[in-house]
């Protein structure tokens, strides 16, 4: 069924686990997101891949697809980035908040495109398999733990021929911003959320046939230095990010992509 846009292919079921990200989307505004990527995007190409970690593996990796499905993609602020960048040209969406695709699907008019969006689950994709280019993923597999999170993400592979992920990296700096943040507002805004070891990253993701094609990682001096750059133009000047930005790593980025052909060349690991 098709409404407002927006195709709906969720069966009946009990979906009350995902209670807290309707209501928080509900809680931002629309325009409000827009104003942000607005001034972000008007930012040269240097500068926003010094801080957006999926759109700089995908341009180090030469990835540029035709057709892209973010899945859980609450504004779809990482496809509308990678579009941006060059990295996608046509863009699906698909969510289990029809009020997170309802608002995607107007912030991505506001910069002049038109998102395909779906309501559907991510542990049933209704998709046929390597059916994907490219799937992405930011803030997602965190909110599963154990034989689930292997399961949505065997999906997410069944229909994908090449894959970026991102998520909160289990490291010190994950750790230290998360508790410095919940005492200071008083609580956590994301829900129930365990971050993840490059190991179990690698693990869940790079699995026969998949291979790993590269690596990368988002930090806080890069963030800070985005959020410095918002107000101050001279602070868009730089964008080299040091080694030393790697102790500082809060989310680990990884790409992977189906086997080549015998004979093929391999795609090297392009660490960040």
């Amino acid at each position: 069924m098709e409404e407002g846009g927006i195709l709906r292919l969720i069966p009946r079921g009990d979906y009350s686990r995902y209670a807290h990200w309707e209501k928080m989307h509900s809680a931002y505004s629309t325009e409000f997101i827009a104003a942000l990527y607005r001034r972000r995007f008007a930012f040269s190409d240097a500068f926003l891949l010094s801080y957006y970690a999926m759109p700089r593996l995908a341009r180090k990796l030469g990835w540029n697809a035709e057709e892209s499905l973010e899945l859980g993609c609450q504004w779809g602020s990482n496809s509308l980035t990678l579009h941006r960048l060059g990295a996608t040209q046509r863009v699906w969406l698909l969510d289990i908040s029809v009020h997170a695709l309802k608002s995607a699907v107007r912030f991505f008019r506001i910069f002049g495109v038109t998102p395909y969006a779906i309501q559907a689950e991510i542990h049933q994709l209704p998709f046929k398999d390597s059916s994907m280019e490219l799937t992405i993923s930011g803030g997602l597999y965190e909110h599963f733990v154990g034989e689930e999170q292997e399961q949505v993400v065997a999906e997410n592979c069944r229909v994908s021929r090449k894959v970026l992920c991102q998520v909160p990296e289990s490291s010190a700096a994950y750790w230290i911003y998360r508790r410095l943040y919940t005492l200071l507002k008083s609580g956590w805004p994301f829900g129930f959320e365990v971050p993840v070891s490059w190991s179990r990253l690698r693990s869940l993701f790079v699995r026969k046939p998949f291979v790993l094609a590269g690596r990368d990682w988002h930090d806080l001096p890069s963030a800070a230095r985005m959020l410095i750059g918002e107000r101050w133009a001279w602070a868009r000047m730089f964008t080299v990010r040091p080694i030393l930005f790697y102790l500082f790593r809060h989310d680990a980025v990884i790409a992977v992509e189906r086997h080549a052909p015998r004979g093929a060349a391999s795609t090297p690991d392009v660490g960040g």
